[in-house]
């Protein structure tokens, strides 16, 4: 049961991560272009 808890946790944890840098990879393409043109 902890174990299993755990490893919900950690993906939570993984998928908040990669989100979080998908948005700011996007952002920071965004404000790049907005930049430029």
């Amino acid at each position: 049961l902890f174990l299993h808890f755990f490893k919900y946790f950690l993906s939570n944890i993984l998928l908040f991560f990669f989100i979080n840098c998908f948005l700011r990879v996007r952002l920071h393409v965004i404000i790049f272009f907005v930049y430029f043109l």
